[in-house]
């Protein structure tokens, strides 16, 4: 793709620069004064053709520049640029800062971003610009240089956790010690290279570890991986434990601790912590099962809760050590009972616990007071519920579980396991439930832990910065459940939600039935669950959800990989999300193309009668949906950069009541029907939830691209008429008789809604008259190509008399964003469009008022003040070695790594 043009040297001519030259300077100076004349008039007309030119490119604007810029780990970079109103093509240039030719391609579709096959030179440095073309000659001014320098990609190995066990050792005890690595890098470890990783605690070198797979074998880290080893000793003079002395010490993991191989940053190896050794005293306290009677919480030592209380302490350990803790009720954990407010330290050590109750934590209430509930790894310490012995809670509520306003809790470095009974049916309701009362959860870290066999993994019912990090929650019925009130500043990074099989009654990955308010779901692995991903709830604002990766949801037939259908949403950001096979039931991991014919198409989108149900929807409950998503009010909720494959029904579905919705840069491969499916029309009841939601306005749909779909790429259907006709006494809101040619919209039948829209059972007489909505949606440069029926179903229709408007426009189309394999380009309606092959050069518009553009779509401003609302997102977090919360942003890269998002969009439109 890239040329190196000889002729155009771009050291002044990119930057509008460059030295005047006349032509007849270039010439002998024994020319004649009559061919200087000639000359002086060619000249004169070469001048004003480029004054007509230079008007003629004033009117297309100067390009932005996006990325790369900086340093960059990647020799194919992707160049992104925003669009330039009018632009039809545009034209990349890339230049080595060292000097020499430019790179100039052949002119780019007007998509806003381009990756080459060709590879850069590691090590070297470029500028490049961007401009605007609309034909030969008609182009707008390049814009600023930006600058990037390509490195070769690397592996980056770091220390993410540190673990010992005891936690808080006696003198005299052996201390046994395991880290946490990650490669945070662009590149695998090298190859035949050993990753090992030291340790020296109080400056002594105890042990080391190497990375190795399940046969024992040394082997490399790949990018993104994470890995926990245990030290062992290598020297003759090392065994990879410590003999505990009384004191306090430091204990450092060094990753690469002899520099085997290359990273892209040696800063960032190691990682220390501080150990303190100490003897059982006042503030000390070790128990083990023995200590709590026979009868849990009412036997309990009285002397436990009183310590726990202690007013002579600032902080306080009790450690338990591991065994068969099997009582006839919970234990319960008391603050506020008498005494002072110290900070708490539950301390487990490496092994198992054997609970047959809840562990219940109350009324430790007061920011005064922090407590710390610490294993010795998730990989070493099990907290094990009713897998064992006669004794067990039959109904139980949470195996952590914390009442009456816990505020200052961290539970970090365990594993956490309760028995199921069956693949729907669990002995406790959560494995860390907190606020189960309702009462407000406050100030909660959740940091490397792993929870299985919970009804829900991690409950809440009303929290404020609650952040649950690097944590695996497996076969629960919902991952992390939000419920009741509202939840503020909630932080869900970098955690794994799976099922061990499509079966194992996992239902939802991240659920809230309330708002998320300055919150952020990033970087999270969700999988096998029988219904939805994400699903965030009414009311939330200021939430962005990003660089996840969903795959398998829907498994019991619908399904989502997110849904954002909910009421009131404003400033809901959806980016550079990995969503795949979702829907389509247990046995079919996806719905593919439907049994339609083009005639029969074309019934059905002209709303003919004579269509079946069953011709249209032979697999109807097999729904699920990429991103599912209804919009904001008064914010925007934008859709960025997504990767979706494989939806049974939808890639991208845009509900009634949209209203604000940017969809920018997804790519959607794949689905069952349509690539992006956008349904404004009218609300009606009892129908799957869509009650009162209303129409569809400010959709902005811009440089996606929407291939290999069952049926189409793009479809908007306005339901300005229904899909089959309404008998005239239904319209009139009077009684009607229910059948697959004739709809109507059931309200109720003895006190059930109708379920099924085509059903003839129990729907009797009981019908009413929908009510018609606006739709307003612009199309933007998108990419529709190898789709079943067509590329582009549009079909805005309303009944007569309706004063609703429906608006749509499609614009910025070259021949590359569209085929005519084996579908037509475009259906559109009314006529005069439909089974249109032909890509058209300017602005294809439709409104049902007679308006054929609008001076603005507001979806794009608020996607542009919603990116400045989401950079702000801060949380608090708990840090382990200083023992105190502190405000930490996303924008830390030094903590929180991940894919970002920097562009902003303007809008050309028609």
């Amino acid at each position: 793709m890239m040329y190196s043009n000889k002729l155009r040297p771009l050291s002044t001519l990119l930057q509008g620069g460059g030295q005047q030259v006349s032509l007849t300077s270039l010439l002998p100076i024994n020319y004649s004064a009559k061919l200087n004349k000639k000359l002086k008039m060619v000249s004169l007309l070469l001048a004003a053709a480029a004054v007509s030119q230079s008007a003629m490119a004033a009117t297309l604007g100067q390009g932005t520049t996006v990325s790369p810029s900086g340093d960059v780990y990647d020799l194919t970079p992707t160049f992104e640029w925003n669009a330039i109103p009018g632009a039809v093509y545009y034209r990349l240039s890339i230049q080595k800062t060292s000097g020499g030719y430019a790179i100039l391609p052949e002119p780019l579709p007007s998509s806003t971003s381009h990756t080459d096959s060709q590879s850069l030179t590691a090590g070297q440095c470029y500028n490049w610009w961007i401009r605007g073309e609309r034909k030969i000659g008609d182009y707008g001014p390049w814009s600023a240089v930006k600058t990037f320098c390509v490195k070769e990609p690397l592996p980056d190995v770091v220390v993410r956790d540190i673990n010992w066990s005891p936690v808080s050792p006696e003198p005299g005890e052996t201390v046994t010690f395991s880290a946490t690595l990650e490669n945070y890098g662009t590149a695998d470890t090298p190859s035949g290279v050993a990753v090992g990783t030291g340790l020296q605690v109080g400056g002594s070198y105890v042990g080391a570890f190497f990375v190795r797979n399940d046969n024992g074998q040394t082997t490399s880290l790949a990018a993104g991986e994470e890995y926990v080893g245990s030290f062992s000793g290598t020297w003759p003079a090392s065994s990879g434990t410590w003999p505990a002395s009384s004191g306090s010490y430091a204990v450092k993991a060094v990753a690469d601790d002899i520099n085997r191989f290359t990273e892209s940053n040696d800063n960032n190896n190691s990682l220390t912590g501080n150990i303190e050794v100490v003897a059982n005293d006042a503030c000390h306290m070790v128990v083990e099962p023995a200590d709590f009677g026979s009868g849990g919480n009412l036997n309990m030592d009285p002397a436990i809760n009183t310590f726990l209380n202690s007013a002579s302490c600032s902080r306080v350990s009790l450690r338990l050590k591991p065994g068969n803790y099997l009582f006839d009720e919970a234990i319960d954990f008391r603050g506020n009972l008498s005494g002072g407010k110290p900070d708490i330290s539950f301390e487990f050590d490496q092994g198992d616990y054997h609970f047959s109750h809840e562990l219940m934590f109350s009324y430790f209430n007061t920011a005064a007071q922090d407590v710390v509930i610490k294993g010795a790894g998730k990989e070493h310490t099990w907290l094990k519920f009713c897998l064992t012995g006669t004794t067990c809670s039959s109904d139980g509520w949470g195996m952590l579980h914390f009442r009456q306003n816990p505020e200052g809790i961290v539970i970090s470095d365990l594993s956490i396991e309760g028995k199921k009974h069956s693949t729907t049916s669990w002995a406790f309701d959560g494995a860390i439930m907190l606020s189960l009362d309702g009462t407000l959860a406050k100030d909660v870290s959740i940091e490397d832990v792993r929870v299985k066999g919970a009804e829900y993994g991690i409950f809440a019912k009303h929290s404020q910065n609650l952040s649950i990090r690097h944590s695996r929650i497996e076969d629960s019925h919902i991952g992390v459940y939000l419920h009741n009130g509202d939840h503020h500043n909630v932080l869900i990074y970098d955690n794994v939600i799976t099922n061990d099989s499509q079966t194992s009654g996992g239902r939802y990955g991240i659920f809230s039935t309330t708002a998320m308010l300055d919150s952020a779901i990033v970087k999270n692995n969700i999988s096998n669950l029988s219904e939805r991903g994400i699903y965030p709830g009414p009311g939330s604002q200021r939430l962005w959800i990003h660089n996840n990766s969903v795959d398998k949801a829907g498994l019991g037939g619908n399904g989502a990989g997110i849904n954002i259908n909910k009421e009131d949403l404003v400033d809901i950001l959806v980016s550079k999300n990995s969503i795949s096979n979702i829907g389509g039931g247990v046995t079919q991991s996806g719905l593919g193309s439907l049994p339609i014919s083009d005639s029969d198409e074309d019934k059905y989108t002209q709303n003919s009668t004579s269509v079946s149900s069953t011709t249209i929807w032979p697999n109807r409950q097999w729904n699920g949906y990429g991103i599912s998503t209804s919009g904001a009010v008064s914010g925007g909720v934008a859709l960025v950069d997504n990767d979706i494959t494989g939806a049974a029904s939808h890639g991208i579905k845009v509900n009634p009541g949209a209203e604000n919705v940017l969809i920018y840069k997804n790519q959607v491969e794949n689905s069952g029907v349509n690539g992006l499916s956008i349904v404004p029309g009218y609300a009606y009841g009892g129908q799957f939830g869509y009650t009162g939601q209303g129409g569809i306005s400010d959709v902005w749909v811009q440089d996606n691209s929407f291939n290999s779909s069952g049926r189409a790429g793009i479809e908007i259907l306005s339901r300005g008429t229904p899909l089959f006709a309404v008998p005239a006494s239904c319209e009139d809101e009077t009684n009607c008789t229910m059948s697959q040619t004739s709809y109507g919209v059931c309200s109720q039948v003895g006190g059930n809604p109708c379920v099924d829209l085509y059903s003839t059972t129990n729907c009797g007489d009981n019908c009413y008259l929908p009510t018609w909505q606006d739709f307003q949606v612009d199309l933007h440069a998108n990419t529709t190509k190898d789709n079943d029926i067509a590329n582009m179903i549009i079909n805005p229709q309303r009944v007569v008399g309706s004063s609703v408007n429906l608006y749509y426009a499609i614009s910025g189309m070259a021949a590359s964003h569209m085929d005519s394999n084996h579908s037509d380009n475009y259906h559109l309606y009314p006529s005069g469009h439909i089974g249109q092959n032909s890509i058209p050069s300017g602005c294809l518009s439709h409104s049902s008022t007679g308006t054929v553009s609008r001076s603005d779509n507001t979806a794009v401003s608020k996607y542009n003040t919603l990116v400045n609302k989401i950079d702000g997102l801060s949380f608090l977090l708990y840090d382990e070695s200083s023992k105190s919360w502190q405000p930490i942003g996303l924008d830390d890269e030094s903590r929180f790594v991940f894919e970002r998002i920097d562009f902003g969009i303007s809008a050309p439109g028609c």
